[in-house]
């Protein structure tokens, strides 16, 4: 089975140039003023995740929307993977988004989104106006352990901030929450190399990292030397910087893994840690 552990959905009043003019809105930079805007245009509907997944014999997505700082474009975005989920269960499932500009109201969010929909939570602390190790956080953490649930938490690589979503950021909230399931996209910052090291190794058991390094694949390869089932394929469509989901795939299975190393993390590792198609729900 194949198994992509990261996609990005809008809701259809978002596809368009001219969607969200405030200019307080970080998203508005990101997505409809990104060069290549005009090219993921009919790429962020399911619709077409639905038909690239049949072409490349991807079995299941797990699909998010985008950290709208505007909590009614947020909330928008959250039910539209609801419905998406909901209406393609066999193919899909999702992860939340939460309003962190209140946290009371996150807590309440995460405490009530139906799990059979939401297997957990999609963090992108800096672009939601906080920080991964922030100490308010914490209530939101809590509720996710309780649920067994997962959090998955966007992390820069090293030269693209200085001090926003950084992985020394991700590995002190890592330490200071052994409980919570983490999810770290692409590579967790490159944090998965120091599993060389017994003591970060030791520290960052509950991680499972993502591959959503696009551009980059050849660092799967060193780190499925060091952690191969403690990886799991994620492309990052369509934000990725081929706008498709099978270049990531195609590239990793040039890679000359081992055959077992290749099906766990292109499927067999997702399945078990979200109980997909029968599988058992694995604790990371």
């Amino acid at each position: 089975m194949i198994v992509d552990a990261e996609v990005h959905l809008l809701h259809p009043e978002a596809v368009a140039p001219d969607f969200a003019p405030d200019k307080n809105e970080p998203m508005r930079r990101i997505i409809y003023e990104h060069n290549d805007f005009s090219s993921l245009l009919n790429k962020l509907d399911v619709s077409y995740l639905l038909q690239s997944m049949v072409e490349n014999k991807i079995d299941y997505s797990l699909i998010m929307g985008m950290p709208w700082r505007n909590s009614a474009i947020l909330q928008a975005n959250n039910d539209y993977i609801e419905e998406c989920v909901k209406k393609y269960p066999s193919k899909l499932r999702g992860f939340f988004i939460p309003d962190i500009s209140n946290v009371k109201k996150a807590v309440r969010q995460v405490s009530y989104i139906d799990s059979s929909v939401f297997p957990g939570i999609k963090l992108f602390p800096s672009l939601q106006g906080k920080y991964i190790d922030d100490i308010e956080l914490r209530p939101i953490f809590r509720v996710l352990e309780e649920r067994n649930m997962f959090i998955m938490i966007h992390t820069d690589h090293l030269y693209q901030c200085q001090n926003g979503d950084t992985a020394y950021r991700l590995f002190k909230m890592v330490e200071e929450n052994k409980k919570l399931k983490i999810l770290a996209p692409h590579l967790g910052g490159l944090l998965c190399f120091y599993s060389l090291l017994p003591k970060i190794s030791k520290a960052i058991q509950n991680v499972t990292f993502i591959t959503s390094v696009s551009a980059t694949m050849k660092m799967v390869l060193f780190a499925a030397q060091i952690i191969p089932d403690k990886l799991v394929l994620g492309t990052d469509f369509p934000f990725n910087h081929c706008h498709d989901q099978i270049t990531p795939i195609q590239i990793l299975r040039s890679l000359g893994l081992p055959e077992q190393h290749l099906n766990l993390i292109l499927g067999a590792t997702a399945c078990e840690l979200f109980g997909l198609d029968g599988g058992q729900e694995k604790n990371v």
